[in-house]
């Protein structure tokens, strides 16, 4: 049996499967090694349903993460798993790889992740040949959730927001007096700035959010199409899932082609590999 792990800056979704189905499935936070430690990493892994599987009977581990940036990520997270699947070979690769096996296969394509965090990548079928940084929320992250709902409590803070809006966002949020405190204090800030962006979604007829959101998913486009080359495009992740029709707009009006959406890469990564074993 194999474990294929797909990991983001907010949950990572494990399955145990074989070549005919799937075993076990289970959910964990998600294990960014950049933004955890490793003692984080063991605690939430030894508090998750992984023990209870048969570990003892998976030949092969494929963990895609977040943040599995050079060797020194990867042999953290490899040491990490190895210490569970004792009889594994363990492969870490980066989440854009992950993304663009689910979506692609063994074709080329643009990757983007556009989550929590977001990502862009130029997939030749088999690794990822090209990549702008990430930079992560603070100086990059594009389009991504973090970046909108930080966006989105910057103008509520300094009072930019339409009545109505902000009106609306205080019945989201109760605690808004504490907002600023609640971000400075957060140990997962990128997660609590995501957290808004389903308040974004349901408010996007005003025309200043609207623009909120276009603005930010066009800095995402503009990065797409600074790759060379015709390219079909395909877009993984929950805010880039949940914006389908902006993002649409967007490369239309860009000459690209938007060619897949996947919520959750996990289950086409799990045919993927099912389609591979020996």
């Amino acid at each position: 049996m194999i474990v294929i792990a797909d990991s983001g800056s907010t949950k990572t979704e494990w399955r145990l499967c074989s070549r005919e189905k799937i075993h076990a499935e289970t959910r964990t936070s998600g294990l960014n090694p950049l933004a955890l430690s490793k003692d984080s990493v063991v605690s939430e892994l030894e508090d998750s349903e992984l023990f209870n599987w048969p570990v003892n009977k998976v030949s092969e581990v494929y963990f895609y993460g977040a943040g599995i940036v050079d060797e020194v990520q990867r042999n953290l997270v490899s040491g990490i798993l190895y210490s569970i699947f004792s009889n594994a070979e363990i492969e870490v690769s980066s989440d854009m790889l992950g993304a663009a096996r689910a979506v692609f296969g063994n074709e080329q394509g643009i990757i983007g992740i556009l989550g929590t965090g977001s990502n862009t990548a130029l997939y030749d079928g088999h690794e990822i040949s090209r990549q702008i940084p990430a930079l992560g929320f603070i100086l990059g992250d594009e389009g991504s959730g973090a970046v909108m709902g930080k966006n989105l409590i910057k103008h509520f803070l300094r009072n930019e927001l339409s009545n109505e809006v902000s009106s609306a966002f205080r019945e989201y949020y109760p605690d808004y007096n504490n907002l600023l405190q609640n971000i400075y204090s957060e140990r997962h800030a990128s997660r609590f700035l995501a957290s808004f962006v389903p308040f974004l979604y349901e408010n996007k007829a005003d025309q200043f959010i609207r623009q909120v959101i276009l603005s930010e998913l066009n800095k995402f486009i503009k990065l797409i199409r600074s790759y060379p080359g015709s390219h079909k495009i395909g877009i993984v992740g929950s805010v880039g899932f949940q914006f389908q029709s902006e993002l649409n707009l967007l490369a239309s009006n860009a000459e690209l082609n938007i060619v897949a959406y996947l919520k959750n890469p996990i289950e086409n990564l799990v045919v993927f590999h099912q389609n591979n074993m020996a």
